[in-house]
């Protein structure tokens, strides 16, 4: 299975990989996963520009969803993760598991484009 089929499969069941529907278990499942391709040296390519860049894609997706104060004070803080990113867009835990999985599909429908995620990355630095 590699980091797309497991999301996947998270998205179909959380409650049998995460346990709950609960941004840190999300974290810290998927982040073990991907040490374990990394030890074993398993399907890297999608998952090192998952690393690099979701959080940051993440943050543009968020920004598109609050007010304007939060835009400004969100805009400045770069290296916040989803976990931390995802609640200022939804208070509910189901919908943040909800607005996850659309920041995902949308990532990852770019990363089979080849989409240069640098800018996104330079626009919170």
């Amino acid at each position: 299975m590699n980091f797309k089929e497991l999301i996947d499969r998270i998205r179909i069941r959380p409650g049998m990989y995460v346990g709950k529907y609960d941004l840190n278990c999300l974290e810290l499942f998927t982040g073990g996963f991907i040490f374990c391709l990394q030890a074993n040296g398993i399907d890297m390519e999608f998952t090192d520009v998952y690393r690099k860049f979701f959080n940051f894609f993440v943050q543009s997706r968020v920004l598109e969803k609050v007010n304007e104060d939060l835009k400004k004070e969100l805009r400045f803080n770069n290296g916040m993760s989803y976990i931390q990113l995802i609640p200022f867009a939804e208070s509910d835990t189901k919908k943040q598991f909800d607005f996850y999985f659309e920041c995902f599909d949308e990532f990852k429908k770019l990363c089979d484009q080849n989409y240069d995620f640098e800018p996104i990355k330079e626009k919170f630095m």
